[in-house]
């Protein structure tokens, strides 16, 4: 059974369902033209449809631990591609203070892995040293290596089949702190 924590968390995904459905009043199925993929991290202080201001349906947003592209990163995109045709722009959107960036370079100064973390330090670790390496200060390690991040995932997602759907991949960083995003040239 669980306990009173997790049923009143469930009783507020509910409460919240019923206010959202009663709001909805018409279905979100008629909210269905994205113009935009936004590639993200899973941190829940992201939410593209607010940071963007834009509404149900016009976001296709996917999600993981640090914004890594991977080959299912690159499947999904694809995916939703084949169903949604006119979407131009692919976005890769990396913020400030992230989490699967800081355990990346705990990884990697350490020698050591939180767990379930192998696979954000396989794709992040590399970058970590690469920043390590040009003498990045221990102060701006953490935005260089998100800065990086995205930047190898634009590159990745540019080098797949992706590029032959899309007009443009962009990067961008989310500033967590003043909610501003910042457009990379990458």
């Amino acid at each position: 059974m669980p306990t009173k924590a997790v049923r009143d968390v469930w009783r507020r995904l509910e409460e919240g369902n019923k206010n959202y459905a009663h709001d909805l009043n018409g279905g979100a199925s008629r909210y269905t033209s994205p113009d935009t993929i936004v590639f993200t991290c899973m941190d829940p202080r992201v939410f593209p449809n607010s940071v963007f201001n834009r509404k149900q349906g016009r976001l296709v947003v996917l999600r993981n631990a640090g914004n890594c592209v991977d080959k299912g990163i690159i499947a999904d995109i694809s995916f939703a591609l084949d169903h949604f045709r006119d979407v131009p722009i692919v976005v890769v959107l990396g913020h400030t203070d992230c989490g699967a960036v800081k355990a990346a370079i705990k990884a990697v100064r350490e020698g050591t892995e939180e767990r379930h973390s192998s696979r954000v330090t396989d794709r992040i670790g590399p970058l970590v040293k690469e920043a390590i390496s040009k003498g990045v200060a221990e102060e701006d390690l953490v935005d260089e290596v998100t800065f990086l991040n995205v930047a190898a995932g634009v590159k990745a997602l540019r080098e797949s089949e992706v590029a032959e759907s899309v007009v443009a991949v962009i990067g961008a960083i989310y500033n967590l702190e003043t909610g501003i995003v910042k457009w990379l040239d990458c």
